[in-house]
């Protein structure tokens, strides 16, 4: 039966409180940010939803047909996925999702959300 090596200096075990406290830091704030940023893209898209209403409003009543395309539906249905990305990363739980996946789905939000209003104009 062989025994453990003792560490020699210099190097860190797993249960010295410097490996324990840097494996407690890089758990859940690693994810704090995306998610932060996927709560102001939830906001966000409310405010999107306001500014392609209006948008569509004011489309209406411009002279011409004033009927919404599939323009406007393909921009309303971009607020659904800007909503339901953000939802995801911010309410999936760590160990599901890498910082990566966070980070690719809060992205992906934000651009469905500078999609909408283009595509409200493009009508």
């Amino acid at each position: 039966m062989t025994t453990p090596a003792a560490p020699g200096p210099g190097s860190s075990s797993p249960s010295s409180p410097a490996a324990s406290s840097a494996l407690v830091s890089a758990g859940p704030s690693s994810a704090k940010p995306a998610r932060i940023a996927a709560g102001v893209g939830l906001v966000a898209v409310v405010l999107d939803v306001i500014l392609c209403m209006i948008l569509v409003l004011v489309d209406a009543y411009e002279p011409g047909d004033g009927r919404a395309g599939a323009f406007v539906d393909a921009g309303m249905g971009s607020l659904w996925a800007s909503g339901l990305t953000g939802l995801a990363a911010l309410c999936l739980p760590a160990a599901v999702t890498g910082r990566a996946v966070r980070s690719g789905l809060v992205a992906a939000q934000y651009a469905f959300l500078v999609l909408a209003p283009v595509l409200v104009l493009l009508d």
